[in-house]
């Protein structure tokens, strides 16, 4: 968490009154960034590779259901156009494949709030590929998935197959990639166990990734609707302490809170304004980071606009704390809230 407590310059702290100093003032309120969104203490990203049908007809679903989103890996030249396109290209050559998820489906799923990951034109293990083979297997896949779907922000290793090299050649065009993973069905797999991982994170106050391949189908490490939808009840309970999305999004808030700064630009006993700012791209990072001021309590209520034109910015009360949403980016942010006791002093003229 990044605290940003407030600090008068010297030549104007020498000009305030004597009664400043009066320790019964309420003292400047300290903004920091919340680890997570919603302040929560753990991140969780449910991940699914290789595009199999499971993914569209069960897992996504499966997720909707309980308000969460998910992250799937495609393989470009395993993906056609439409359903019936697919299932042409699954029998192809006499072969006798399921069919995967369709263009067309992939981009229904990105319209309903997934991700879309590029997971290569062909799934081959990067760390044996020449530099021209790498650009062809990751770059030639993003430049089709953008054409397909939409521009992907996170790459899913093939087979996990990953090494220094190959990290440093997907992030020149990717902000994230998954670099770890929990294993979410096959051999010795069990709710428990995957409910056991979400509990060590929150503990922990960590991000994790969970990787999942076959739902609901003969496939790799396959994992039942029913582990998938018990173990996401179980999740749906942990609301408040563990916050669940896309890699790309959680990927967004953490570069974000890392990169932002906030300076305090007016202090008053029941207000404070102050910018937030972040030198990363504001087209790709336009995600809202949570922002907490301590603002000492215990408060009522409180509220937030932001720019001239005051647009209200959501604003909630947490004990003595009042949690903003906030998209780092020109325009100052007013907070103003209510305390039980009802006004106090100023720290400033």
């Amino acid at each position: 968490m990044k605290t940003f407590p407030f600090a008068l310059p010297l030549s104007i702290a020498l000009a305030l009154p004597t009664w400043a100093a009066d320790t019964t003032a309420i003292p400047v309120p300290r903004i920091e960034i919340a680890r997570f969104a919603g302040n929560r203490v753990a991140a969780v990203s449910y991940t699914f590779d290789d595009g199999t049908m499971g993914h569209y007809t069960v897992a996504a679903p499966t997720l909707e259901r309980y308000g969460f989103r998910g992250t799937f890996g495609v393989i470009v030249r395993k993906t056609a156009d439409d359903p019936d396109a697919a299932a042409k290209l699954a029998t192809a050559g006499g072969k006798n494949d399921a069919r995967r998820i369709s263009w067309q489906e992939w981009r229904e799923l990105a319209a309903r709030g997934h991700e879309v990951a590029n997971h290569g034109l062909d799934h081959r293990g990067l760390p044996a590929l020449t530099e021209p083979e790498l650009e062809r297997e990751v770059e030639d896949a993003r430049r089709i998935v953008t054409e397909k779907v939409g521009r992907p922000l996170t790459f899913i290793y093939p087979g996990n197959g990953r090494n220094p090299r190959v990290r440093d050649f997907v992030l020149r065009n990717h902000i994230a990639a998954r670099d770890r993973e929990e294993r979410f069905g096959g051999p010795g797999f069990s709710v428990e166990k995957a409910n056991g991982i979400v509990d060590k994170a929150i503990k922990a106050g960590q991000s994790i990734v969970i990787m999942s391949h076959a739902v609901a189908e003969v496939g790799y490490q396959p994992v039942s609707r029913e582990e998938l939808d018990g173990h996401l009840q179980y999740v749906s309970t942990l609301k408040d302490r563990i916050w669940v999305d896309t890699l790309a999004n959680v990927a967004r808030y953490v570069r974000a809170r890392d990169s932002a700064t906030v300076q305090i630009q007016r202090s008053e006993s029941e207000s404070v304004t102050y910018a937030l700012a972040s030198p990363l791209d504001p087209v790709v990072f336009n995600a809202p980071l949570t922002c907490l001021i301590q603002a000492g309590g215990p408060l009522i209520s409180a509220s937030a606009r932001r720019g001239p034109g005051g647009v209200a910015l959501p604003a909630t009360v947490s004990g003595n704390q009042v949690l903003v949403d906030v998209v780092p980016g020109p325009g100052s942010v007013t907070v103003r809230w209510t305390r039980m006791s009802g006004p106090a002093r100023s720290t400033r003229p």
